[in-house]
Formats: C-alpha cells, structure tokens, sequence
C-alpha cells in the first residue's frame, strides 16, 4: 500500500488479493507496526489521509472531552447538577433541527417534576392531589449511607 510505503503489496502475490492477505495477516501487522511504530496516531492520520485511506484516529476519552469543538456544536455539554454530583460532561444534541433548540440544564430531584409528568400522561389536578394524600407519589426514602 503505497501509503505505508509498501509499493508491492499491489504486486506481491502474497499481498495482491484478499484471500493471500488473509494467509499472510501476520507479515502485514508486522509491516504495519513498522510503519507506526514511532509516529502518533495524529501522524499516521495524516499521511495515510494524503495517500487518500479513509482513516481517522481512535480518541481516548480524555481528547474527546478535551475537544471544544465538541462543545460548540452540542455533541457534548456540561451541566451542572449541583450537590454531590457538581458538574459532568454528557451527550449532547450533535446535530440541528430548523425551529428546535434543545436545552440543558440539572435534571430534578426526585419527585421534583411528578405534577409535570403526570399531567403530560392526562391526569387531572384532582387526580393528583389524591395521589399526593394516599402518598402515591412521594418518593422513597433515601437509604442511610454507611
């Protein structure tokens, strides 16, 4: 591959199909290493890119939330959730919608948002109260920490 600068694996018998690769797999990776052996892989990107590979880098967790072109485009966000869990970074929306602009922002305590949610399901003002006054709806008691 001419990107690695293997000009006869277009040649070689051994390396020319798909079947001989596959039989010779391991003098591939070996050649491969030796290609990649002392280059990031931000420099193997780039020259296998110029030789027109489709190849990309495989990003540890750090670079991508590292990435604040990932924040300007909403694939990730941070938000912050206030209390023992402060802030952290989440998926975002990373594409856009003509006329929807998600927000984001701490979700609720529980039970924080129960009356909005059962609405949302048809129950009425009514409904709820009694829900409310049979306990129903209040959440659970947390259990004590050890």
């Amino acid at each position: 591959m001419q990107g690695f600068g293997f000009e006869d694996w277009l040649t070689n018998p051994d390396f020319n199909t798909a079947d001989a690769r596959d039989k010779h797999k391991q003098e591939i990776y070996k050649r491969i290493e030796s290609f990649t052996i002392n280059k990031t892989k931000f420099e193997v990107t780039e020259l296998l890119s110029k030789a027109a590979v489709p190849v990309g880098p495989v990003l540890s967790t750090k670079e991508i939330m590292d990435d604040q072109s990932l924040y300007d485009g909403n694939t990730l966000v941070k938000i912050n959730q206030g209390g023992k869990v402060g802030e952290f970074v989440t998926v975002g929306c990373p594409f856009t919608l003509s006329n929807y602009q998600p927000t984001y922002g701490p979700c609720p305590e529980l039970g924080g948002n129960t009356t909005e949610v059962l609405k949302a399901y048809g129950y009425t003002d009514e409904q709820i109260a009694a829900f409310a006054a049979n306990h129903t709806t209040t959440p659970m008691p947390k259990p004590a920490e050890k």
